[in-house]
């Protein structure tokens, strides 16, 4: 009795079945989008005076990997049993792919410049999450406060800025080749796949 074909590695299989093997094989290029979202709160004071620890306040949408995203940002901390640390998050708006990131988020000063940051991830948005692990924490509610006259502009507003990661996969067209170089239609032994990171 001849051997089980599912016992005999690739080469073998080949010979076994007329020297004729049929080998498939599959890519994935792996592509990084870089973008960046400013977000400015207006009216600065009076969040300062008036939001509370765990009440948060959302950006408007942007793009970045072919998804779109949100920065949520805490004034006075995402946990309302820990209050006085200023923190964000970054937001995926609808799930379906899944795909990593990592994003840095920084309060700017009046010229622009970071002055406080944090950068969280890489982190694994699965189909149909919306929200990676993990937060950034930013400064702590007392010295942000102090700092307020070099990072609060003259309209009273405060610059947030986001930086975004986003890893994504291209498929690329599969093939199916026998060893003699033809291209065939028919059931597949091997399959091999790569990454190509650029």
């Amino acid at each position: 009795m001849p051997p089980s074909s599912s016992l005999i590695v690739p080469p073998l299989l080949g010979a076994f079945l007329g020297g004729r093997q049929a080998i498939t094989s599959s890519s994935a290029r792996a592509r990084l989008a870089t973008a960046g979202h400013l977000f400015r709160l207006r009216g600065y004071s009076l969040v300062d005076r008036m939001v509370v620890a765990d009440q948060s306040v959302w950006s408007g949408g942007f793009v970045a990997g072919g998804q779109e995203w949100r920065l949520c940002y805490y004034p006075k901390g995402e946990d309302i049993n820990k209050p006085g640390i200023v923190s964000a998050f970054l937001s995926r708006v609808r799930g379906g792919v899944e795909i990593s990131a990592s994003y840095r988020i920084s309060i700017l000063d009046r010229d622009g410049n970071p002055a406080y940051s944090s950068t969280v991830g890489p982190s694994l948005y699965k189909y149909f999450t919306t929200k990676g692990s993990g937060s950034a924490d930013l400064v702590s509610t007392e010295e942000l406060k102090v700092a307020a006259e070099r990072l609060v502009d003259d309209e009273d507003c405060l610059n947030i800025r986001c930086d975004v990661n986003v890893l994504s996969f291209d498929k690329e067209a599969d093939e199916l080749r026998t060893d003699d170089g033809c291209t065939e239609g028919t059931t597949k032994n091997y399959s091999e796949s790569e990454y190509t990171i650029q």
